[in-house]
C-alpha cells in the first residue's frame, strides 16, 4: 500500500510538473511573439480594464467608445503577458497614435498616463499557442482588418447618410484644377472651449479632424485623426459640428467633400 501512494505521488508530480512546462513554454511563446507590441483593441473600447472571453466578447468593463473621446488612444503596448490556470493577463501603458488615412497606419506614437489591463477567459483544458493566438485576434485589431472602415466617427449629422453622397477628398483652402473643384470656405468657425481637466493637466497642442463638409455647407461627418486628450478632442468635436462653409464646388455645383481640419489649443503663460 505504501508502494503504490509512493507510484501515485511520483505520478502527480511529474504531471504538475509537465503542466508547469507547458505553461512556461507557452508564456515564452508569447513573450516572443507580443510583447512589445502596439495592438489596437477591437471596437476601439476605452476602459482601463477590460475582461472578454475566448470568443472577443466583452464580459466586464467600460464599453465605451475610444479613451477620453478618442478612438486613436484605444492602444495598447504589452509589457506584460501572465498565465493563469484560465485566463491570459496582458497590461502595459495606454498608446495614443496620428492616423494616416493615406498608409492606413499609425504614426507619432506616444505612451499616455494611463495603464491597461485585458483579462482573456480561457479553458484551462485548451491553453495552448493556436487558442490563444485565435483569441487575440479576436480582441485586436489585425492586418486583414480594413482599419478606415471600422473608424467610428465621433459625430455624424442624423439625416448625412454616405453612401448617399459622392465625396471628394481636398485639402483646406486648396483647389482641385484637374478637377475644377473648389475648396469649400469657412464662414463660421467658433472655437472650441477648454476642458477644465485639460486646464488642470496643462495639455495644448494642436489636434486633427477628418471632416465631411456637404452640399449645403454644413459639417456632416467628423472623425479624429489625431487627439490631444483630456476632453479637448470632445470641445474640438462638438465646436467644428456647428462650423458653417460656403460649399465646395465642382464644375460650378456645390459638392460634398472631405478635408482635414487642425485645431489648436493654447494656454496662456
Amino acid at each position: 500500500m505504501q508502494f503504490q501512494m509512493r507510484i501515485l505521488a511520483i505520478l502527480l508530480l511529474s504531471f504538475v510538473r509537465l503542466e508547469a512546462d507547458e505553461t512556461q513554454d507557452l508564456q515564452k511563446y508569447l513573450q516572443q511573439r507580443f510583447l512589445k507590441q502596439v495592438l489596437t483593441i477591437r471596437n476601439f473600447y476605452g476602459g482601463d480594464h477590460l475582461i472578454f472571453d475566448s470568443q472577443g466578447a466583452l464580459l466586464e468593463g467600460d464599453k465605451t467608445v475610444g479613451h477620453d473621446g478618442c478612438w486613436c488612444a484605444a492602444q495598447l503596448e504589452i509589457q506584460q503577458i501572465d498565465i493563469k490556470k484560465d485566463q491570459l493577463i496582458l497590461s502595459g501603458p495606454r498608446i495614443v497614435g496620428v492616423y494616416d488615412s493615406k498608409k492606413k497606419a499609425f504614426s507619432k506614437l506616444l505612451r499616455d498616463e494611463g495603464k491597461v489591463q485585458l483579462d482573456i477567459k480561457l479553458d484551462g483544458a485548451q491553453m495552448d499557442e493556436q487558442t490563444v493566438t485565435s483569441a487575440m485576434q479576436k480582441i485586436f485589431l489585425t492586418r486583414k482588418d480594413d482599419l478606415d472602415s471600422l473608424i467610428p466617427d465621433a459625430w455624424r449629422a442624423a439625416d448625412f447618410s454616405p453612401a448617399e453622397h459622392e465625396i471628394t477628398t481636398i485639402k483646406k483652402d486648396a483647389a482641385s484644377p484637374e478637377e475644377n473643384v473648389s475648396a469649400p470656405k469657412p464662414i463660421h468657425t467658433p472655437d472650441p472651449g477648454y476642458s477644465e481637466a485639460a486646464r488642470t493637466r496643462r495639455i495644448q497642442g494642436v489636434l486633427t479632424l477628418w471632416v465631411v463638409v456637404d452640399e449645403k455647407g454644413n459639417v456632416a461627418r467628423i472623425r479624429i485623426n489625431q487627439c490631444l486628450g483630456g476632453g479637448l478632442d470632445k470641445e474640438a468635436v462638438q465646436a467644428v459640428s456647428h462650423w458653417k462653409f460656403k460649399p465646395a464646388l465642382k464644375n460650378g455645383q456645390p459638392i460634398a467633400v472631405q478635408l482635414n481640419v487642425a485645431v489648436t489649443f493654447h494656454l496662456n503663460p
